[in-house]
């Protein structure tokens, strides 16, 4: 009967913590996805002034000075955009240049490396082999096919 009881309750233990792992799971989860959203910063494409509030305002100068604030902002949105856009491509240039010298940089030490110990640099056989692969598939390619 002891016995009995201590395999009930292990299993109710084991039981409880598995749904309280998925629960603690569930529960990181959704942090991750509240922390990752972004909704709140993202402007809303909507106007500011909605058709139905331009409507209700009868005074002419108020509309179109609302009007002309809502295209000044537009514009001047835009520009930031534009230039964050320019900056951005302006730096993954940069980053290119930057990435293409080291690589320069870096196979010259190696070649020197090679140099210094008197051994010739590995030939890349893996080049090869995808050749032949590629001559090898494009020769099937060109068989007439059978009935």
């Amino acid at each position: 009967m002891k016995l009995r009881k201590s395999y009930l309750s292990i299993i109710l233990l084991l039981l409880s913590t598995f749904l309280f792992a998925d629960n603690a799971k569930l529960n990181s989860e959704n942090k991750k996805k509240l922390l990752n959203r972004t909704d709140f910063t993202k402007l809303k494409k909507s106007n500011f002034l909605k058709p139905q509030d331009l409507k209700s305002i009868s005074n002419d100068n108020l509309k179109t000075e609302l009007e002309q604030l809502e295209n000044e902002f537009h514009k001047e949105h835009k520009y930031i955009r534009n230039e964050y856009k320019q900056k951005i491509k302006l730096l993954k240039e940069q980053q290119k240049t930057e990435v293409k010298s080291l690589k320069k940089s870096y196979n010259k030490r190696r070649r020197e490396i090679y140099k210094k110990y008197g051994v010739s640099p590995p030939k890349n056989g893996k080049k090869n082999e995808n050749n032949d692969a590629l001559k090898l598939k494009k020769k099937h390619k060109n068989l007439p096919k059978t009935k």
